[in-house]
This record gives C-alpha cells, sequence and structure tokens, in this order.
C-alpha cells in the first residue's frame, strides 16, 4: 500500500469541504495537516470555508429550517467537489 501523505492544493480544497460535510478518515486528517503546515493558502482556505458553513447554520436555523443535508445530497455535493 503506497498511499502518498503530500497532496496538491485541489485535493486539500476537496478534504476541507469533505469535513464541513462528513468525516475525515485518519489518513485524510493526516494528508490535510501536513499539506496546511506546507501551504498557508490552504489553511486560510479551511477558516475560511468554515466561517461560511457556519454562517449558513445559522441562517437557516434562524430561518427555522434544517441544517442537515441527506446523506444522498452529501454523496452528491462531494462527488461534484471530485469532478
Amino acid at each position: 500500500m503506497n498511499k502518498k501523505v503530500s497532496i496538491s492544493c485541489c485535493k486539500a480544497s476537496e478534504l476541507v469541504e469533505k469535513k464541513n460535510l462528513s468525516s475525515l478518515s485518519v489518513f485524510e486528517i493526516i494528508q490535510l495537516k501536513v499539506h496546511e503546515i506546507i501551504c498557508k493558502g490552504c489553511k486560510a482556505y479551511e477558516k475560511q470555508s468554515m466561517l461560511l458553513e457556519e454562517g449558513a447554520k445559522r441562517i437557516l436555523e434562524k430561518n427555522n429550517k434544517s441544517h442537515k443535508l441527506s446523506k444522498e445530497t452529501k454523496e452528491e455535493i462531494i462527488s461534484k467537489i471530485k469532478n
């Protein structure tokens, strides 16, 4: 098994968004953290993404709407991110 720890910015952003929608594997967490040590831009992107996610949740809660996505919707979003 030859898993690569070093990842591209594109893969890092994919992992950030996956983290917002579901959970990362231990290996994916390591990949993202290692990348963010090297790439300050992706670290900033993760912070911005988290802020946007939190803001969206607050807006939905304020409007009394559920902020939970269905499993199918999460999978669809993840597949679109990967393409």
